[in-house]
């Protein structure tokens, strides 16, 4: 799942890209407007399905350690309890990151309005939509990073809940 995010992650980032530094002249108005479309979507859903992904793997590691998730989980293992703290902080440390992916380059969509309308200059919604941009690819980058290391602890987890089998 997480190489799955990390590819809409990167793909986003790639029509965000083009949409910033291929000039309005070059596809038209209309086509930039659809391609800053598809490139805001497409960075809204791989920030959202990764702090979501994030949410939803703390929360199983916490109901089977509780015992929620039914007797085939068993977790005996001391680590238990350290790994799902580790995957808590993870997505602590995520969450302003996924937020500002979610909002800014909404933000930056919504000035292209306005700079469309001209209700200010062209010059504002360029220079937040590169800032944007710069703030995408770092958010990126740490949001990918957590992804790894959750899968690490989920890898972990999945190890020490392993049941003992009785040997014959």
């Amino acid at each position: 799942m997480a190489l799955a995010l990390l590819t809409v992650h990167l793909a986003g980032l790639v029509v965000f890209a083009w949409t910033c530094f291929a000039s309005v002249t070059d596809e038209g108005v209309a086509g930039h407007i659809w391609l800053g479309l598809a490139a805001v979507m497409l960075v809204v859903f791989a920030h959202t399905m990764s702090y979501l992904y994030l949410v939803a793997m703390t929360s199983v590691i916490r109901k089977a350690l509780a015992g929620e998730s039914g007797p085939a989980v068993l977790v005996d293992d001391p680590r238990g309890p350290e790994l799902l703290k580790r995957s808590r902080r993870l997505k602590a440390g995520v969450g302003w990151w996924a937020m500002g992916g979610m909002v800014l380059p909404m933000v930056a969509f919504i000035l292209g309005g306005g700079a469309h309308t001209r209700a200010f200059p062209p010059f504002v919604h360029s220079a937040v939509a590169y800032g944007v941009l710069a703030f995408t690819a770092v958010a990126a980058v740490v949001i990918g990073l957590a992804l790894l290391r959750q899968n690490r602890i989920v890898e972990a987890f999945q190890l020490a809940a392993q049941p003992v089998r009785a040997k014959p």
